[in-house]
Formats: C-alpha cells, structure tokens, sequence
C-alpha cells in the first residue's frame, strides 16, 4: 500500500462522503502513522470525530492541526466548528473570522459562521452570510439548501420551497435537500411524499439523524397516539433530568392525594376512575415507545440503500 499520506486522506474523504466516519478514521490514522505532524490529516480527523460525536478527541485533533499551521484557514476551520459543536460559540466565531479573512470566499466557511449567528439569535447576521455564500456560489446545493432552511425557520415557507427545488435540480439526491422538502412537505400535509423524500435522504446515508427525524415526524404525523407520546416526551427531555424528576413526582403525588381524597369521602367509583386513568397512562407510557420503534423500524426496513453506501 502507498505509503504517501495524501492518498490516506484522499480514501478518508471518499469514507466521509459515505458516511462511514469510522473508516475516514482508520484511513486518517494510518495517513498520521506515516506523518506525525500532518495538519491536514489532524484537521480531517477532528471534523471525523465530531460526526462520532466524540467532541473532546476531536478538539484534541484540532488543535493539534492549529499548533502546526496557524496561518492555515482550513485548520482554523476545523477548530471552529469543533466549538460550534461544544457550543464555545466567542472562540468559534473568532476561528471562524480568522479562516475568512485568509479565504474570504469560502462558502463553507461562511456557512459555518452562519450557524454560531444563528445559535446566538442574530438573524441580520445570519441573512448577510447566506446572501454572501450564495454569491459566491448560486448554484451550490448545499448553500441554497441552507438558504432554504433558514427561510422555512422564519416561516416562509414559500421562498424555502423554492430555494429546496432549485437545489434538488441541481443535486436530485442532495440528502439536506431531500429533507427540506420533506418537512415542507410535511408542513403542508402530503404525508405520503414526505416520506418518500425521507426515504431517498436515508438510501445515501442510513445514519443521517435529520432524515431519521423526519422520519420520526412523519410517523408521529400519522398516528395521534404515537404523535402525542412523541410531544409528550420532548416537552419532558427539554425539562433536564430535574425538571423530568420534579414532574414526575409532582404528578404521582396528585395522583396518591386524589385517591385518598375520594376514598376518604366514599367516592369509590371516582377513586377507581383515578386509578384506572393512572394504570393506563402507564402502560401508554411502556407500550408507546415500543410501538413507535417498531414503526420507524418498518419504514427503514422498506429503504433501498445505493451501492456505494
């Protein structure tokens, strides 16, 4: 095998457009097996563990990559978005605007610095970046795609279809594309279609956690029951684990309280009534999430992935 590192990362890149991150990671270590102190590879590796979610590696690597070559925008790139991910949104923003003023149309940078305005509410700022990407690159999918995005977010979802279509004409299997359009869709209650986007996001990519979020709406769309459990369990997981805790105690103590209050006063059909409503939200509790699994599960059995993934 080659022992250039160059042609590790050049295999890496092709594992990445593949979403196999794990791949483009043993392609990277092999590449710094060969060269220590190779930024690129540092860099590429950093942006391969974030998507594994491993954030503290992947700051590691990146500043590694740094170190080595702090005059390179893609290294400071990828320090950057390593601090989008953990959310250290001033030291990203400053990486951010040092990769710019070396590569000031770089419309993945732009994009990126678009990401920490929108994460720190500045929607003026966020419109002036995507209007500059799209500049840069009209014709770019994955920037009208984000333009799109940022449109459907503000409730435009007029403009948003539009820069979707012009990007799925560009790209017909563009996976962010497929996904705008499928939630537009979904907004405009064409279940069926919208599932038919999410499907064709998932055949390039089965681990894409957006296609498979909306997937999850769609199913949450077409079953009340399962749809009201779906809210239900993100108005608790937004809580934190004492606000669920709080919530949970609160509701078994009105629970206990109203069945010694009934059957103190002899209401003994309404103590009854309570307790049969607690048992069944409990077993609604249990069951739904099984159902909902098995639901998601048949639709993901029903995709076709496409040879290369």
């Amino acid at each position: 095998m080659s022992e250039n590192p160059i042609f590790w990362i050049r295999r890496a890149e092709d594992q990445m457009q593949l979403g196999n991150s794990q791949g483009a990671v043993e392609n990277l270590r092999r590449a710094l097996s060969l060269d220590p102190d190779f930024a690129p590879a540092h860099a590429l590796l950093a942006i391969c563990l974030r998507d594994m979610k491993r954030l503290h590696a992947a700051e590691h690597e990146a500043r590694i990559a740094v170190t080595l070559e702090p005059e390179d925008p893609m290294t400071l790139y990828a320090l950057g978005v390593i601090l989008v991910a953990k959310r250290q949104l001033k030291e990203a923003e400053q990486c951010l605007n040092q990769s710019l003023s070396l590569d000031p149309q770089n419309v993945s940078f732009l994009l990126s610095l678009a990401e920490v305005k929108k994460l720190q509410g500045d929607k003026k700022n966020v419109r002036s970046l995507l209007d500059k990407a799209l500049e840069y690159a009209p014709d770019s999918p994955k920037v009208l795609t984000r333009y799109g995005f940022f449109m459907f977010e503000q409730g435009d979802r007029a403009h948003a279809r539009g820069y979707a279509e012009q990007a799925l004409r560009q790209a017909p299997e563009y996976d962010e594309a497929l996904i705008l359009m499928g939630h537009l869709l979904l907004r405009e209650g064409e279940i069926e279609s919208a599932r038919d986007h999410a499907i064709a996001a998932l055949r390039q990519n089965a681990r894409d956690q957006s296609a498979l979020s909306l997937m999850a709406a769609i199913k949450v769309r077409k079953s009340k029951l399962l749809g009201l459990w779906w809210h239900w369990m993100t108005f608790m997981e937004s809580r934190g684990e004492a606000g669920i805790l709080m919530i949970l105690l609160g509701s078994y103590v009105l629970y206990s309280v109203a069945r010694i209050y009934t059957e103190q006063n002899n209401y003994f059909l309404t103590s009854t009534i309570i307790m049969v409503l607690w048992l069944s939200l409990v077993l609604y509790t249990w069951v739904s999430p099984i159902a909902f699994q098995r639901e998601l599960q048949k639709e993901l059995e029903s995709v076709t992935f496409t040879k290369e993934f």
